[in-house]
């Protein structure tokens, strides 16, 4: 590959991820615009019969919460955000109760962080392409 197609590449790369990211800061700001409010509750989704110390390890916590219509769906937790059994603040999306979010400041993205390491990839691509690594 030469140098004009390594460069091109990159920025392709850049682009996709600054795309990705954009699409998830205006699907939370949708769901925080439009959703319904729920409470959910930290737990794991299954019981495992391992140690609970060894399962703790390798499987972050879920957040079961219910829809209007009582039915349950869980999401993803951060593994340090909540303790299991907290209660969080959802809010769901009411076409799609699958689409949701914990509202807290300690979960879901942060959105500093994400520029700056899309911005710190980009920079460290174009150094290795100049010096012929990648």
């Amino acid at each position: 590959m030469d140098q004009k197609s390594k460069i091109k590449f990159a920025i392709f790369f850049f682009i996709v991820a600054v795309l990705s990211f954009i699409y998830a800061v205006i699907n939370d700001y949708m769901i925080k615009r439009n959703g319904v409010e729920t409470v959910g509750i930290v737990m794991y989704e299954s019981v495992n019969t391992w140690d609970r110390s060894i399962f703790n390890l390798f499987t972050d916590p879920t957040v079961t919460y219910s829809d209007s219509n009582g039915k349950y769906y869980t999401i993803s937790d951060c593994g340090n955000c909540h303790k299991i059994g907290d209660k969080v603040p959802v809010i769901y999306d009411p076409n799609n109760p699958k689409n949701a979010l914990i509202n807290t400041k300690s979960s879901g993205l942060n959105y500093t962080y994400y520029p700056i390491g899309f911005i710190v990839l980009f920079i460290l691509s174009q150094i290795l392409i100049r010096k012929n690594i990648l």
